[in-house]
């Protein structure tokens, strides 16, 4: 699907998206205290769970479903993002980006922190992300050249269409320790000193706000320091080093919480005066997916397909030769034949189904060998080698098949635990229990 295209449609689901209120729009906020404000962080490009076992968190559907709940309470929540959208750069990342941002606008976000694997997509991307999707990104320590901010250092908000009620400002710094991660980007940017950013802008926050919101893309452990440093501060969204949230940490009267990674929680706190609270949210698929979020994600694999993302991924050298599983029929039947009732025989057709099969990210796990040079292509160029096969586990094999035809013989190191965990990762397989799961597809 042209890019055009999509930024016209959905430009259109924000603008009709009847629940996706800003703060200070619609309802007056019913919050039994003071302002509530929703967080995220470390997206990392998920946008919705592959749904290759149950039990998976997460998903833009869900998160607007649950922030949508809110609303209908009466609640209109501040909605924020603690940075790095996605995990690498490229074409394929800089379409999750706009359909986040989309997303995100739809959601009602008032602010997102740049991370330091933001930055690395590029200032002139990113200003053209802001502009399109209205996405607020915000920096306090992210210079130019000349030491001037790029992205506004904070953004003012009132969570309630009350005049009379305590407006939020949202700020947000990166650490220090990401100075080498953005050293010699072509847009001559660098991270100045938050301290010195945070005491140029609180004094200001403090006189136009009655709470404080620090979105810290820096460890818990410097983020508990600046709660030291500004107890003015009501409120520190951290992350960066922690792949599941943990409880908050209490700073006097500053609450420091954490996100996770890739989107799989909410973290919902509640601004008390002098009290903050805070509440982990797990996405599950309890919460029900909402139309306009599958329709943009439909768009999402338009863009993936119409791009051929696919085909432009190169293919490194591998040590050894594919041959694609059917060539070891002719030995191991048994085993061939066993192989075949597994659900690994028909990984790829599952891919298929949701849609999935042009997608870089999803197919390498469904497939033998990709990225590698005589693995997985195409379906049409290399049928053999779609699916979970044997070489997944064992390794190419080709120098084996020429082997055993030549009556040699050769020794094969059995897969490990970590052969499994290359794709069953925590987020894609939540308690996966390599024992347990061995003894399915043991042959």
């Amino acid at each position: 699907m042209p890019r055009t295209r999509l930024w016209k449609v959905a430009v259109a689901l924000i603008l009709h998206m009847p629940c996706a209120m800003l703060p200070g729009q619609g309802t007056t906020d019913k919050s039994p205290a003071g302002p509530t404000v929703a967080a995220t962080g470390e997206i990392l490009g998920e946008l919705e769970p592959c749904g290759c076992t149950p039990g998976q968190l997460g998903g833009l559907g869900r998160r607007l479903s649950y922030l949508r709940s809110l609303r209908e309470q009466g609640v209109q929540p501040v909605v924020v993002d603690n940075g790095d959208l996605v995990a690498r750069c490229g074409r394929q990342a800089e379409v999750k980006v706009e359909i986040l941002s989309m997303a995100m606008a739809a959601m009602g976000y008032t602010a997102c922190n740049v991370g330091e694997r933001d930055l690395r997509m590029g200032l002139a991307f990113l200003r053209q992300i802001q502009e399109a999707s209205r996405l607020p990104f915000v920096s306090a320590n992210v210079v130019n050249g000349e030491g001037q901010t790029v992205f506004p250092p904070y953004h003012v908000v009132c969570p309630s269409a009350n005049a009379a009620a305590a407006k939020v400002g949202i700020t947000g710094i990166l650490s220090e320790r990401f100075r080498r991660d953005i050293e010699g980007n072509p847009d001559g940017l660098r991270i100045a000193d938050p301290v010195k950013a945070l005491k140029r802008i609180i004094p200001d926050l403090r006189k136009q706000c009655g709470h404080i919101v620090l979105l810290s893309h820096c460890p818990q452990k410097e983020s508990i320091t600046l709660a030291q440093r500004f107890p003015e501060i009501a409120l520190i969204v951290s992350g960066h080093d922690r792949q599941d949230p943990i409880p908050p940490d209490r700073v006097g009267n500053t609450l420091v919480v954490t996100t996770g990674w890739k989107g799989k929680n909410l973290i919902v706190c509640t601004l008390n005066n002098g009290d903050p609270q805070s509440r982990i949210v797990p996405l599950t698929d309890e919460l029900a997916e909402v139309p306009e979020m599958t329709q943009l994600m439909s768009f999402y694999k338009d863009m993936v397909r119409s791009e051929r993302l696919l085909d432009a991924v190169p293919a490194r050298t591998a040590i050894g030769k594919f041959a694609g599983y059917r060539p070891c029929l002719d030995c191991h039947e048994k085993e061939y034949r066993s192989w075949q009732v597994t659900e690994h025989a028909h990984a790829y057709e599952s891919l298929k189904k949701k849609d999935y099969h042009h997608d870089p990210e999803c197919v390498g796990c469904h497939t033998i060998g990709f990225r590698l040079a005589t693995g997985f292509r195409t379906p049409d160029a290399t049928p053999r080698k779609a699916n979970v096969g044997c070489e997944c586990c064992h390794g190419p094999c080709r120098a084996h098949i020429r082997e055993a035809q030549k009556k040699v013989k050769s020794r094969w190191e059995p897969p490990t635990k970590r052969t499994c965990l290359q794709c069953h990762t925590h987020e894609r397989s939540p308690g996966f229990d390599y024992e347990r799961c061995r003894d399915k597809v043991k042959h």
